[in-house]
């Protein structure tokens, strides 16, 4: 089955991107006032690079992104053998954690969603 999400709608993808996204902001700030305090000549180049940020921001919480199970795998930014992998859901934040060879971190919009991938797991991991 095909799962989908959105990190806007999601609170602890829409905070990490946040972040992501607070970190760049800082560093065209400081690009800015750096090259602002040469020459005015850059205030358009300075107010183009914000927009662009704030556009990148915009495009990546609003576009959604897929996971989906076959078989006994979980196709996610590559494989994951749901057999041998490790799940850790969280209810409350609507993020399941998957450990095997490195983590992996799985949002959903819905709770609903969630607690279907569940189910599909557990009858993956135990068929």
């Amino acid at each position: 089955m095909i799962y989908s999400f959105t990190p806007a709608k999601n609170r602890v993808a829409r905070r990490k991107y946040l972040r992501t996204f607070a970190v760049m902001y800082v560093f065209a700030a400081v690009l800015s006032i750096w090259k602002l305090s040469e020459d005015a000549k850059y205030a358009f180049p300075a107010f183009a690079l914000f927009f662009a940020i704030t556009m990148l921001l915009i495009t990546t919480l609003r576009k959604p992104r897929f996971f989906a199970v076959m078989d006994e795998w979980l196709i996610y930014k590559g494989r994951i053998n749901l057999k041998e992998a490790e799940v850790i859901p969280d209810h409350e934040n609507l993020v399941v954690r998957i450990k095997w060879k490195g983590e992996r971190t799985l949002y959903f919009n819905s709770r609903e969603d969630m607690n279907a991938f569940l189910s599909e797991v557990e009858k993956v991991k135990y068929s």
